[in-house]
């Protein structure tokens, strides 16, 4: 019997909803929002540097920044800024979007629904 056996993961993990598979997303807006997911965990928004989020996923500063404007207009995140203290932080708050939204279904350049 294999030490690499399948188990359930009991800790370090996050879920996603099997949903995401069906929005069609690129693989790096994909990674990039199951990125976004692991960190936000419970709380539903995280606020990550640029340069953390790339040096997790190996994405580079402007292929992150791109994705995020995906994501964005797919209404899966919004982006706002991050108040510490009373004063303008330097990381964004990225907060996950409910996927209930029909908009998350729609192609960015197009006002076609997007087939399931």
């Amino acid at each position: 019997m294999s030490k690499y056996k399948y188990s359930v993961p009991t800790e370090n993990y996050f879920r996603m909803y099997n949903l995401v598979f069906d929005l069609n997303l690129k693989a790096p807006t994909f990674l990039l929002y199951a990125y976004l997911l692991s960190c936000a965990g419970n709380k539903g928004s995280c606020w990550p540097s640029l340069d953390t989020i790339s040096r997790k996923t190996g994405l580079s500063i402007s292929t992150i920044q791109e994705h995020l404007k995906i994501l964005e207009q797919r209404q899966l995140i919004s982006k706002s800024r991050r108040r510490v203290d009373g004063c303008w932080g330097k990381n964004n708050v990225y907060t996950l979007l409910s996927l209930d939204n029909p908009e998350v279904y729609r192609a960015t350049d197009t006002a076609e629904e997007l087939p399931l």
